[in-house]
């Protein structure tokens, strides 16, 4: 399926809209950390979000490009970052509130995230950077994702470390 969207660009010469990120298969800490949060705030886990996520499958953005890439593009971040391992530790959480959508989030920190930002300012790539979180619920009334706003460490939790791949994902296809 890759191959075939791939070529469907390479092809068609449009622009590869997607994002760099750090994914996450939920261990028990972690699905246990989770669950009593949106427990305690009410809140439902992102495989009934809108539009549904992987269920235990969870993930840190490095990078967004709104812009789109070429295909050249595409492969100098092939080259640096497929199947770069991250080791992320949690320091806390949050709740994100916009206009019309409530998260939950965790607050991540690795200081390889700041390394590959750097790598891609390096490759001459304009993106957008949020804050390192994972978000992991979102409100019963909206089932909505929170953009665009700070996602900062609101509240301690006793740290802990996760295991993580990089990959580009476009869309609902994983690139690399």
């Amino acid at each position: 399926m890759d191959y075939f969207w791939t070529f469907f660009h390479r092809a068609s010469k449009k622009p590869i809209h997607g994002y760099l990120a750090i994914t996450i298969n939920a261990d028990s800490l972690l699905t246990k950390v989770t669950s009593r949060l949106r427990e305690e705030f009410k809140f439902l886990p992102m495989e009934l979000a809108d539009p549904p996520r992987e269920r235990g499958v969870l993930h840190v953005t490095i990078a967004m490009f709104k812009k789109g890439l070429t295909e050249d593009e595409l492969e100098s971040l092939r080259s640096a970052f497929k199947d770069q391992h991250v080791e992320l530790r949690v320091t806390g959480y949050g709740k994100a509130v916009n206009h019309d959508s409530q998260a939950l989030y965790l607050s991540v920190d690795a200081p390889e995230i700041a390394d590959f930002r750097n790598t891609i300012s390096r490759l001459g790539l304009q993106f957008l950077a949020p804050d390192p979180h994972i978000t992991f619920g979102v409100h019963e009334l909206t089932r909505k994702d929170v953009h665009g706003v700070p996602k900062l460490k609101h509240f301690d939790l006793e740290p802990f470390t996760l295991q993580g791949t990089v990959h580009f994902k476009s869309g609902p296809y994983v690139l690399f």
